[in-house]
């Protein structure tokens, strides 16, 4: 028996499909993560809000479950240096957000990061990625690029 990922990959071929397309037919090629900082400069160790959002731009309704308490765990930063203090939460318990067609879900409340007092560079580029357990890789949002100021 050939493994799935062969599979899927033949059947592409011989559909004369780009085989590239074969690993977006998971439900997170159907969805966008959007990220949006409140500010453009920065100063290392000061809080900055991000605003984080999905997008459905599929024709049909997308469901994802996500911890109720504790969403901000299913979100991570491209860069080690620009990070925030994950929530402390006990409630393991699940929700499932619905995201219409052409629709966004933003998250509740912004995550209050800030980039390490490390950091030397006058500017940092970031991005937000989204994965829960159903999905197989990270949804990542577009670059988000900060002025750190000393």
């Amino acid at each position: 028996m050939l493994p799935k990922s062969l599979v899927i990959l033949l059947a592409c071929l011989v559909a004369g499909i780009p085989a590239s397309r074969a690993d977006d037919s998971r439900q997170s090629g159907l969805l966008r993560a959007v990220a949006t900082a409140d500010s453009s400069e920065v100063h290392p160790d000061n809080v900055f809000e991000v605003i984080v959002s999905l997008q459905n731009p599929a024709n049909t309704v997308q469901r994802i479950k996500i911890p109720e308490a504790a969403w901000d765990r299913v979100w991570k930063s491209s860069n080690r240096h620009v990070t925030w203090d994950f929530w402390e939460s006990d409630d393991d318990k699940d929700v499932t957000i619905e995201i219409p067609p052409g629709q966004s879900y933003t998250f509740p409340k912004p995550l209050r990061m800030f980039v390490d007092s490390s950091v030397r560079k006058s500017r940092i580029t970031f991005r937000m990625g989204f994965k829960t357990v159903a999905f197989g890789k990270t949804l990542w949002s577009a670059p988000i690029t900060l002025d750190v100021t000393p």
